[in-house]
C-alpha cells in the first residue's frame, strides 16, 4: 500500500515540476525585460570654457551656459536611450580650473524647456576662485 501512495505523488510531482519551471522562466524573463525598459540612462560630461582677457565673469557664465546647452542637446540627439544628462562646465583662467555650473535635466523637461538657466546649478565661489572677483558688467 505504501508503494501506491508514493507512485501517484511522484507522478503528480513529475507533472508539476515542468509547469513550475516554465512559470519561473516566464517570470524571470518578464523581470529582466521590465527592468531594462524602465531603466534610466544618464549621460555625464565635463566641458571647459577658457576665460578671455577682455571678458567679464558674466560673459564667461553665458558662454558656459551655451556650452552646457550644446552638450545636452547633442547628448539627447546622439542616443535615443539617454533619459537624463548631467553636464559639468568648468571655467579656466590660467592654471585655475573651477566648476561654473552643472546642468542636470531629463529628456522630457529639456524637450519642453531647453533653457540651461532653468536646469543649472551655479557655483557661487567660481568668480573668486578664477580670480575674477572685481570684474562686473
Amino acid at each position: 500500500m505504501m508503494n501506491r501512495s508514493i507512485v501517484p505523488w511522484k507522478m503528480a510531482l513529475s507533472q508539476i515540476l515542468p509547469i513550475l519551471g516554465i512559470t519561473f522562466s516566464i517570470v524571470a524573463i518578464d523581470a529582466v525585460t521590465s527592468n531594462s525598459i524602465g531603466q534610466a540612462h544618464t549621460d555625464e560630461q565635463t566641458v571647459s570654457v577658457q576665460w578671455d582677457a577682455d571678458e567679464t565673469y558674466e560673459g564667461l557664465t553665458r558662454r558656459a551656459e551655451m556650452a552646457a546647452r550644446t552638450a545636452a542637446q547633442q547628448s539627447f540627439e546622439r542616443d535615443i536611450l539617454i533619459t537624463n544628462v548631467a553636464i559639468l562646465v568648468l571655467g579656466e583662467n590660467g592654471s585655475s580650473v573651477v566648476p561654473i555650473l552643472r546642468l542636470q535635466v531629463n529628456r522630457t523637461d529639456w524637450r519642453s524647456r531647453p533653457d540651461p538657466q532653468i536646469w543649472s546649478t551655479y557655483f557661487g565661489s567660481s568668480r573668486m576662485l578664477l580670480e575674477l572677483g572685481g570684474m562686473q558688467e
